[in-house]
């Protein structure tokens, strides 16, 4: 996160305003430990240098080290979209941008007492997979705009119900910041969004600014695992023929210009699911994946909606560690994949929303020795 310093607190800071002392002792002791980033203007670093109220004398080294890098960290900032600000007003507001992200956050500097909010940004999501999934999104990012930064996380986990609790917790306590991955869970565009969605976005409804939480998802695609790279997808399934088999599906539906950023690719679809379904919308949709699968007819459809035909697999899917795989195949082969052939409309649009959110949220300089 970037605590970005202005006139104000630092005015404050040379009068010897203890509760803007303490913002900034916190501030540079996070940055010297890898946790955030910080910055200002060079006359700002050059007055948090002469401050003699610091009760750390590593204080001051910290903005020595900013200032001997001011160039360089003046480049990065320029490419951080949300900032961290204190200054004598009453009460927090929150300046967003025209998409409803985050874009600055002004905290008063005598209701700092009430926060704690100088740890790691928590990274929330539903489990450590879907985590370092989205992570890579955050370093892709940082490739594409050629940033040379660290960024720094605690991982937090919420899987199902449990994600809104923990995000109306965080909210409350206002004791960290977070950035939580949410998945639309849509079964086909025109469908409705998932129940952990509904009570987050439920959440925001509520009255009172909620500045230390955020979250972010594609209403472009069901959850985590089909934003995963075809090609990434296919390095997962290897040496196993269920696998193999619906990854050879999911191909042929790509190859004949079919969407699957809605399809279930970790279960796939049996003819009992396929059965129930009940909505027709989602039922459109699913017709127009297995035709252009090649894998059944209009003809077959039908015997199977007529209940002539009554067990089986439709669309073998991935497994339900297909996520997990993918990480694995991201950890070891990151540095050499060419994101400009494997990244595909939509894909490329949502890595790079996405991953911004979180270098925004999470970005840090490394640990400073002073």
């Amino acid at each position: 996160m970037l605590f970005y310093f202005t006139d104000e607190i630092v005015s404050a800071a040379e009068k010897n305003n203890v509760k803007a002392i303490e913002i900034i002792e916190n501030v540079a002791n996070a940055s010297r430990y890898g946790k955030h980033f910080l910055f200002g203007s060079r006359n700002v670093l050059q007055r948090l240098i002469t401050i003699p109220f610091y009760e750390n004398n590593k204080t001051k080294n910290v903005f020595i080290y900013y200032l001997s890098k001011y160039a360089t960290f003046g480049d990065i900032v320029n490419q951080v979209s949300l900032k961290i600000i204190f200054n004598n007003n009453s009460e927090v507001e929150i300046n967003k941008d025209e998409f409803g992200r985050y874009r600055e956050v002004h905290i008063p500097i005598d209701k700092i007492s009430d926060y704690e909010i100088f740890g790691s940004t928590v990274l929330l999501g539903e489990n450590q997979a879907e985590i370092n999934f989205y992570f890579f999104f955050c370093e892709y990012y940082k490739r594409f705009k050629k940033l040379q930064i660290k960024n720094n996380f605690k991982p937090g986990h919420g899987g199902g119900d449990t994600l809104a609790t923990i995000i109306e917790s965080i909210q409350a306590s206002k004791s960290k910041f977070c950035l939580a991955l949410v998945d639309s869970d849509k079964r086909c565009p025109n469908y409705k969004i998932g129940a952990t969605l509904k009570k987050v976005l439920k959440l925001r409804e509520r009255e009172g600014a909620v500045f230390n939480c955020d979250f972010i998802y594609s209403d472009l695609f069901r959850e985590a695992e089909n934003l995963i790279p075809i090609e990434i997808l296919r390095k997962t399934v290897v040496n196993n023929p269920d696998w193999t088999r619906g990854f050879s599906i999911i191909d042929q539906v790509v190859e004949n210009n079919g969407c699957i950023r809605y399809f279930d690719i970790k279960e796939g679809l049996s003819i009992k699911k396929y059965q129930k379904i009940d909505n027709k919308d989602y039922r459109s949709y699913v017709d127009e994946i297995i035709l252009k699968s090649d894998t059944l007819k209009e003809v077959d459809l039908q015997h199977i909606q007529c209940g002539d035909i009554e067990d089986g697999i439709i669309l073998h899917g991935l497994g339900s560690n297909v996520l997990a795989r993918s990480v694995d195949c991201l950890m070891r082969d990151f540095d050499n994949l060419i994101f400009e052939d494997i990244l595909k409309l939509e894909l490329k649009d949502e890595w790079e929303r996405i991953g911004k959110e979180v270098f925004n949220w999470t970005c840090a300089s490394d640990a400073i020795r002073v």
